[in-house]
């Protein structure tokens, strides 16, 4: 051991030395040779270490969280899109096919209507001669009390459809806002990947900064042992 450790070594501590086993004496002699700082600075900069690599390990599982979390909903909005536009397609030909159909009826009922109102006509004026018109004027009037009760249940059903239309729009309105919603939050959590991706850039820069720490401090502590030693 060199003579400045000599001057270090009180009275107290030369009785502690021969009183103590080994590993004491050992301890002392290293903290009295200055190897404890270098020792206590390099526990610390491991902690460090530690510390930084469990961060980075934790922004890696948070990008690989984001990450899914954007796939999911952009699969998500476009079953939504697909949803959106067959529903709306789907709709507006029911309704268009429900017009046509009552456009149909209404075309079918305006001539038996007029043969109706003329068969009357000359049932009035030709009572005598009543028994073949009276047969036909029964069953026009039946074949336009059929179609007239179709026509009002078309009538009934297209104004259900426009009811239901209506509805679906209101709900199309509520959807777009869902899709608005789950755009912005796509974007969101891109911006989180963005910033989890600066932030693994600057915990490898610390990784790296806490090695060259370590290269440096583990040459003093080898440099303190040898002195020690001498």
């Amino acid at each position: 051991m060199g003579a400045d450790a000599y001057s270090v070594i009180e009275l107290k501590m030369i009785e502690q030395i021969l009183s103590e086993t080994d590993d004491d004496r050992k301890r002392m002699f290293e903290e009295a040779a200055g190897i404890n700082k270098y020792k206590q600075q390099r526990r610390s900069t491991l902690r460090k270490f530690d510390a930084v690599r469990q961060d980075l390990d934790r922004v890696d599982d948070i990008a690989q969280e984001v990450k899914q979390k954007v796939n999911g909903l952009n699969l998500q909005l476009k079953r939504f899109k697909r949803h959106e536009k067959l529903s709306d397609e789907l709709k507006e030909k029911e309704v268009a096919l429900a017009f046509i159909r009552v456009h149909d009826y209404e075309s079918d009922i305006s001539p038996l209507r007029k043969r109706v109102l003329e068969f009357t006509h000359l049932k009035n004026e030709k009572a005598t001669d009543t028994s073949q018109h009276e047969k036909e004027l029964i069953h026009l009037k039946n074949i336009y009390s059929e179609q007239q009760t179709e026509l009002n249940s078309l009538q009934s059903a297209l104004r259900k459809m426009e009811k239901e239309r209506g509805s679906f729009r209101h709900n199309i309105l509520v959807w777009s806002e869902q899709e608005k919603a789950t755009e912005a939050t796509i974007q969101r959590l891109q911006r989180e990947g963005e910033s989890n991706v600066q932030k693994k850039v600057h915990l490898k820069g610390q990784i790296k900064h806490f090695n060259r720490e370590l290269s440096v401090l583990d040459p003093q502590v080898d440099q303190q042992l040898k002195k020690y030693k001498s």
